[in-house]
């Protein structure tokens, strides 16, 4: 108990309440992208010596091909690579001014914060990058990269929540 504030279990309740509806109804949809997977071609044979296509199509290979030329599903390589993405909610500050407390800090574009839960921070570190509001990525990009160690800073819930900064990577 503080001298003059008790925070009670209705109040951090009501803290978790409101930060998780901010995180679910507010965030923006975003994706995580990790590095690409080798898989073995389903439709050629594998050299393991040469560590490439032998281009001798494997019967029952969805696309048949003429021996001696390249596999049209890996085009020779032998192997596919397959991109895995996770869909995840965070909240995305764009103004350096709501998260810095300096009043003339100088930010450049292609910044931003975000918190989530941190029950989603393993996703976050072991990705390659992510696109930010995923519902306009028809028109737009926003691709980052985690730029900063992100921390839980906060308060009254410790451990749930997390923050981190991102950096705009180039297309």
């Amino acid at each position: 108990m503080g001298k003059l504030i008790e925070l009670t279990d209705d109040i951090i309740q009501l803290a978790k309440d409101g930060i998780d509806d901010l995180i679910d109804i507010l965030g923006k949809d975003c994706l995580l992208f990790y590095p690409p997977k080798a898989i073995s071609c389903e439709n050629c044979i594998y050299d393991a010596v040469g560590k490439k296509s032998s281009n001798v199509w494997r019967t029952g290979g969805s696309m048949p091909f003429s021996s001696g030329t390249l596999c049209p599903l890996c085009g020779g390589v032998g192997k596919r690579f397959e991109e895995k993405f996770d869909k995840v909610k965070f909240l995305c500050q764009w103004n350096p001014r709501s998260w810095f407390m300096a009043a003339n800090i100088r930010v450049p574009d292609g910044y931003v914060q975000i918190k989530g839960y941190i029950t989603d921070l393993p996703r976050l570190r072991r990705c390659e990058y992510i696109l930010l509001q995923t519902p306009i990525s028809g028109l737009t990009y926003f691709k980052f990269k985690l730029d900063s160690e992100p921390i839980d800073r906060g308060n009254i819930i410790q451990g749930r929540y997390f923050v981190a900064l991102l950096k705009r990577i180039a297309e």
